[in-house]
């Protein structure tokens, strides 16, 4: 059972028609599909597992990974309000929700209600989510495995940025300026980002770092991070540059043994 059955099942027994409805507006896992939203609740069997790691902190059903999410609607709303700063790292900017949530921290932007029952449902905006591209003006570059990375952002209440690379690269905190970023060309296997800024920078992209995933500056292919587990990381110069983040399928040949372990593992 899902959550959102879990909490409807005690007001009523709904009808098959009910049951549907109620899925695809609270956006059930993969229900997202249908209207072609993104959504951070998906039953996904080669999703990451450190991403996996995450989405269940704020809600998502994974399995194979303990659940530390309240199933009581006020349990939930407490948790989603202490990781906040989690929503905004993965760059969730709207939750949906049949029970309050706190609206000093998100804002309410739709109320409604669905189903024949004339069930409560509610859109709630975070506003601070990470966008897809983004600057960090501190973080720590770290040399440890995933685990420790996981462990130390997670002891950071989510607030922090860890980054890590293949050695030889840099160890330790880091200021970076801020600066202005454009996306210029979007498609699934290619990303093209125009910087400009007076200092060097660091730019986010919140994608999952999966093998295959290049990243180039100028037409030159550059270092490339994986920051807090999941996402890809770059150092930028000052200036006016040109990023392109590019991805090709490492899962073939005598690459797909070694992909599907970093999937899995």
């Amino acid at each position: 059972e899902t959550f959102e059955e879990q909490v409807v099942r005690p007001q009523y027994r709904p009808s098959t028609a009910d049951r549907v409805q109620y899925r695809f507006a609270m956006l059930a896992p993969n229900t997202n599909l249908f209207y072609g939203v993104e959504s951070a609740i998906l039953k996904d069997g080669l999703e990451p597992m450190a991403m996996s790691r995450l989405a269940t902190l704020v809600g998502a059903p994974v399995i194979g990974i303990p659940r530390e999410f309240p199933n009581d609607p006020e349990g939930a709303a407490r948790v989603l309000g202490e990781r906040k700063s989690l929503l905004d790292f993965l760059g969730i900017r709207y939750l949906i929700s049949g029970y309050p949530l706190p609206e000093a921290l998100f804002p309410k932007v739709f109320s409604g209600t669905v189903s024949t029952k004339q069930i409560p449902l509610a859109i709630y905006e975070n506003r601070e989510a990470r966008p897809l591209i983004s600057f960090v003006d501190r973080l720590e570059f770290v040399a440890g495995s995933e685990e420790d990375v996981f462990r130390r952002f997670r002891e950071s209440n989510f607030s922090r940025i860890f980054a890590t690379c293949e050695p030889p690269c840099a160890r330790g905190e880091r200021m970076f300026g801020q600066g202005r970023a454009e996306v210029l060309e979007r498609k699934n296997t290619r990303v093209i980002v125009g910087v400009a800024a007076v200092q060097p920078t660091f730019l986010i992209f919140s994608q999952n770092h999966l093998p295959g995933w290049r990243v180039f500056i100028d037409g030159k292919e550059v270092v490339r991070y994986t920051v807090n587990t999941v996402f890809i990381g770059v150092g930028v110069p000052a200036g006016e540059h040109e990023v392109m983040f590019t991805y090709a399928n490492s899962c073939r040949g005598a690459g797909f043994v070694r992909c599907m372990k970093s999937l899995l593992l």
